[in-house]
């Protein structure tokens, strides 16, 4: 199996980065929102996403990107787990 990038992840952080600069106590999984299929608009998903995140209490970017692949479904996961070094540049 080829495991993503760094680069490729670091692409998804400034998609989704944007610091609260609050510090909370645990992070909380976001329950109620619906994984990524890949059928619907990215940067709309994401924003829910990174919002889901932050409400459940994560401020750090790097907490919200090793979190995401849990929140994609199977196809989009597979998808981003393939992708070569470089291939995602914004």
């Amino acid at each position: 199996m080829v495991r993503p990038a760094a680069t490729t992840l670091g692409v998804v952080t400034s998609m989704v980065s944007r610091r609260t600069g609050a510090h909370h106590r645990s992070f909380r999984q976001p329950t109620t929102l619906t994984k990524y299929s890949g059928e619907t608009n990215p940067g709309l998903w994401l924003n829910n996403y990174r919002l889901a995140c932050q409400l459940g209490s994560a401020s750090d970017d790097a907490v919200i990107i090793r979190n995401l692949p849990l929140h994609l479904e199977d196809s989009a996961r597979t998808w981003l787990e393939h992708l070569p070094t470089n291939q995602i540049h914004d």
